[in-house]
C-alpha cells in the first residue's frame, strides 16, 4: 500500500499515483512495458491474476525491476509526520506531531517520534498507544513483570492480588482458629508459619490432655488445658497409680529376665575359660623337690588348648643357678600328637601359634592368695625347625614357699598349677 495523498505538504502529480491502490507510490517497481506500481500492490495482484492492471497483457514477477527514477522523485517530496487538522481545537493539536520533512527521512523520524502509535512491549498486552505515553502505561500495565514484595516470586502485575490472597507464603493472614493476642486482636501470622502456629502456639487448637499416655482420652483447647488438669486431678491420679502399678510389674519381669541373662553370660564366660584352661595337679611335691635337682624338670601330660598341643615343664629347684631357690615353669608347644598320628615332627611357623598370652597360676590351699604370672608367648625354634618352648617363668615362686601348707597339701603333698591361654 502507498502513502496517503493528505500526508504530503503540496499537491501530488497524478503520475505519482499507483494505478492499483490509488495512493502515492511506495517502493515503486516498473515492468518492461513502462507501467509502475507499488511493489506490495503488484505482488498481491499477481497472486490473483497474471494480467497487467493497466493494459491487460500477461506479466509475471520476472518482468519487474525497481523504479529508481520514481524513488528519487518521491524521496525529495515534503511530507507531514501527522497532517495538522485546522478543525481541531488547541488541545487536540497538541496531541499531534508537528514535524515535516523529506519523504526519505520520514521512516527514521518515526523511529523516535513521541506521537507515533506503538505496541506495548509486555507479552500478551494488546494495547496500542503513542510512544510518549508508553512510560506511564508500563507502570500500570497488567502484563508488566513484577516481583512479589513479600516473597520475591516473579509474576505479572494482574496476578499479584490473587497471589497475596491465596498463595504468598510471606503474607500475613489471620489465625484460622481466630485466636487472639493479649490485646484481644486476632493473631496474624505468615501463611508459611500457619501450621506451626496451629500445632505449637494457637491457644484455640484442641490438644490431648497431658495425661493421655496414662489413659485420659479428652482433647481440650490449649488455653483450657491447665483448668482441665485441675478439675480432673483425682481421676488423673488414679490413672497414674494404675500405670505405676503396671510399670512395677513390668520392671520386676525385666529384672528377672536380666538375672537370667546375667547367669547365662556368666555360664558362657566359665565355659570359654574352661575351654582355654588346663589344670595340672602334681602329686607328692615334697618328694619331687628332693628327687629333682637344679635343671631337672617334671613333665605334665599333653593337653590341647586353643587348637594347639601343649605340655608344661616344671623345675622344682630352678632351671639354672640364677633360679635354683625358685620353682621354674616352662610352657612348650608339643609335637607329640603329630608324631603319634603321622610319624613326622610337628613343624610350625611363628604366626601359626594361635595364642599370644598365658596366665600361669599356682593355686592356694588355704586363705593365702594364689600366685599368678601373665606372660607373652614367644615361640623359640630348635635347630631342626621344631617349635619348642614358648613361655618361660624362671622364678614362678620360691621353692620353700611352694612347700608351705599354703600351697602344698598336708594330706597328699600335691600342688595345683593352672594354665589359661588367650
Amino acid at each position: 500500500m502507498g502513502h496517503k495523498v493528505e500526508q504530503f505538504v503540496k499537491d501530488i502529480d497524478e503520475n505519482l499515483i499507483c494505478p492499483i491502490c490509488k495512493t502515492v507510490f511506495e517502493d515503486p517497481v516498473i515492468c518492461k512495458d513502462g507501467h509502475s506500481f507499488c511493489k506490495e500492490c503488484i505482488d498481491q495482484r499477481l497472486k490473483e491474476s497474471k494480467k497487467c492492471p493497466v493494459d491487460g497483457r500477461m506479466i509475471d514477477n520476472q518482468t519487474f525491476s525497481r523504479n529508481f527514477v520514481l524513488c528519487g522523485i518521491l524521496g525529495k517530496l515534503d511530507v507531514f509526520c501527522q497532517r495538522p487538522d485546522e478543525s481541531k481545537d488547541e488541545k487536540d493539536v497538541q496531541q499531534t506531531c508537528e514535524w515535516n520533512g523529506k519523504l526519505h527521512s520520514l521512516a527514521k523520524h518515526r523511529e523516535t517520534c513521541p506521537f507515533q502509535q506503538v505496541q506495548c512491549p509486555n507479552v500478551n498486552c494488546n494495547s496500542k498507544l503513542q510512544r510518549r505515553e508508553l512510560a506511564n502505561h508500563e507502570k500500570v500495565c497488567w502484563f508488566k513483570k513484577v516481583l512479589c514484595e513479600e516473597c520475591q516470586l516473579g509474576m505479572v502485575l494482574h496476578q499479584v492480588e490473587k497471589h497475596k490472597a491465596d498463595d504468598c507464603p510471606e503474607t500475613l493472614i489471620l489465625c484460622p482458629n481466630e485466636c487472639t493476642d493479649t490485646q484481644g486482636m486476632t493473631v496474624k501470622i505468615k501463611r508459611s508459619k500457619s501450621q506451626i502456629h496451629l500445632t505449637n502456639n494457637c491457644k484455640r487448637t484442641a490438644i490431648h490432655c497431658p495425661f493421655k499416655d496414662q489413659g485420659c482420652s479428652d482433647k481440650v483447647e490449649r488455653q483450657h488445658v491447665e483448668k482441665h488438669v485441675q478439675d480432673n486431678m483425682a481421676p488423673h491420679m488414679m490413672l497414674l497409680a494404675r500405670q505405676c502399678s503396671l510399670l512395677t510389674k513390668e520392671n520386676q519381669v525385666l529384672y528377672d529376665e536380666l538375672k537370667i541373662t546375667k547367669r547365662k553370660i556368666n555360664d558362657l564366660e566359665i565355659e570359654v575359660i574352661n575351654k582355654s584352661r588346663y589344670v595340672w595337679t602334681i602329686l607328692d611335691f615334697p618328694t619331687q623337690v628332693e628327687k629333682y635337682t637344679e635343671g631337672i624338670w617334671i613333665r605334665s601330660p599333653t593337653f590341647w588348648l586353643c587348637g594347639n598341643c601343649w605340655f608344661l615343664k616344671l623345675y622344682p629347684n630352678g632351671r639354672d643357678k640364677k633360679s635354683k631357690e625358685y620353682v621354674s615353669l616352662c610352657l612348650v608347644l608339643s609335637d607329640e600328637d603329630i608324631l603319634v598320628r603321622t610319624g613326622k615332627p610337628f613343624v610350625v611357623a611363628t604366626n601359626e601359634v594361635s595364642v599370644a598370652y598365658a596366665r600361669i597360676t599356682v593355686k592356694s590351699q588355704s586363705q593365702a592368695a594364689s600366685i599368678t604370672h601373665d606372660v607373652t608367648l614367644n615361640p623359640r625354634f630348635e635347630s631342626t625347625g621344631v617349635v619348642s618352648e614358648v613361655a618361660m617363668i624362671s622364678k614362678l615362686m620360691k621353692t620353700n614357699e611352694a612347700l608351705s601348707p599354703d600351697f602344698c597339701s598336708v594330706t597328699d603333698g600335691c600342688i595345683t598349677v593352672s594354665c589359661i591361654l588367650s
